[in-house]
């Protein structure tokens, strides 16, 4: 936002959801004046719902309302961190938050998933109807361009079944997050993010990971933008730009951002405008597409 004219967040409306199993999941509302739009946003891998204020800013200031939530094993809602039994759990959560959106938030209503949780998206939407006007993904993880030692996988396969809770380093660089040196400390100081995963998660995660890339056709039904920064050393680009290009989907938007690290809604304030402004546009035809139907 502008300094001369600076946006104040709305104070959001916190309340947690029961998942199937009974854990906690968290959430916040942040309510736009006016609304004409709403977004459902799911986090990466570590982090939380807490760490997405600069994107809350973009879309709340222009009238769309927010539903954030933390992923089961992160920021405040229940569960262990870095542990999960099935990847499909985090699908049958989101489905949880989902409905709840849908209850109360303002059509057309779009997803948005970033790192794991553009993951969890692209996998909950090639299994299930479209629910949503559209999927927006940021450098999702689909593939890993961060190098993982041979004998850390060879553990964790191991480990997954004789001590599925068994925990190994992530060894995920701050540096690889943002080119934003406050973002770095911002991310190193923060209690909420952890830096490990379980033998099972890691299992379970690489799974999904093949599974998903095998079925670029299942999102067809499905309007996408892709946002990818080429500057990534954590997600690999290359293999999204090649799963979402494959994709039949009715509206498929691929866009490459030069030099930009995993987080790009936590680049500098220019490069982050710019990713926010070519959403924002993605959003507006959408929306425009939608009315004229």
């Amino acid at each position: 936002m502008s300094p001369e004219s600076p946006f104040v967040l709305p104070s959001p409306e916190e309340g947690r959801l029961a998942a199937a199993d009974g854990t906690r999941l968290v959430y916040s509302l942040f309510r736009a004046e006016q609304p004409r739009a709403s977004v459902i946003i799911t986090h990466g891998y570590a982090e939380h719902r807490g760490r997405y204020r600069y994107l809350l800013e973009a879309l709340v200031s222009k009238g769309v309302s927010v539903l954030t939530w933390d992923c089961r094993g992160h920021g405040e809602s229940g569960g262990v961190r870095g542990t999960i039994g099935r990847f499909d759990i985090y699908l049958e959560d989101f489905a949880v938050i989902l409905r709840y959106g849908q209850e109360v938030l303002p059509t057309p209503l779009f997803a948005f998933g970033h790192s794991m949780g553009g993951l969890i998206m692209t996998r909950f939407f090639q299994q299930r109807s479209p629910a949503v006007a559209g999927l927006i993904v940021s450098n999702p993880s689909l593939g890993l361009r961060m190098q993982v030692p041979g004998w850390k996988l060879t553990l964790a396969k191991l480990l997954s079944h004789l001590v599925p809770g068994f925990n190994l380093p992530s060894d995920i660089p701050p540096e690889l997050i943002s080119r934003d040196p406050a973002e770095i400390r911002r991310y190193k100081d923060d209690p909420l993010v952890f830096g490990h995963a379980t033998a099972r998660w890691a299992v379970e995660f690489m799974a999904a990971q093949d599974a998903t890339i095998r079925r670029p056709a299942d999102l067809a039904a499905l309007p996408v933008l892709v946002l990818l920064g080429s500057g990534d050393g954590i997600a690999d680009a290359a293999t999204s730009r090649d799963f979402y290009g494959r994709c039949t989907a009715a509206s498929c938007k691929i866009v490459m951002y030069d030099g930009f690290y995993h987080e790009l809604i936590n680049e500098g304030p220019a490069h982050r405008e710019q990713v926010f402004t070519d959403l924002l546009a993605w959003m507006d035809q959408r929306i425009a597409d939608l009315a004229t139907d």
